[in-house]
């Protein structure tokens, strides 16, 4: 949902912007938000991708799991370690790859 919400982001801003009496302000969108929503995609693709091959028609095994893991060691280690990140998403990678 929230990749859709991406593809769909100004088109949301725009008719929030419109109806103004509909959703109250401090849960509106905004445009500066939209980076955060980016960085929440990118941290949550891995588990995307390891619900989709888990739920498969085939029984996954010991080695995919393994594969699995590593995969979203990798990643998360990679957005702890990248320098360019917030701390708030460096902890998050943290957590997530503990």
């Amino acid at each position: 949902m929230i990749e859709r919400a991406l593809a769909l982001w100004d088109a949301i801003v725009t008719w929030q912007e419109h109806n103004y009496k509909i959703v109250p302000l401090k849960f509106r969108i905004k445009r500066s938000h939209k980076p955060a929503f980016e960085m929440l995609v990118k941290l949550l693709q891995p588990l995307k991708d390891a619900t989709s091959q888990f739920s498969a028609d085939s029984k996954p095994t010991i080695a995919d799991i393994v594969g699995t893991y590593e995969n979203l060691d990798e990643h998360y280690r990679k957005i702890e370690e990248d320098e360019g990140c917030s701390e708030a998403w460096r902890e998050a990678a943290k957590r997530a790859g503990a």
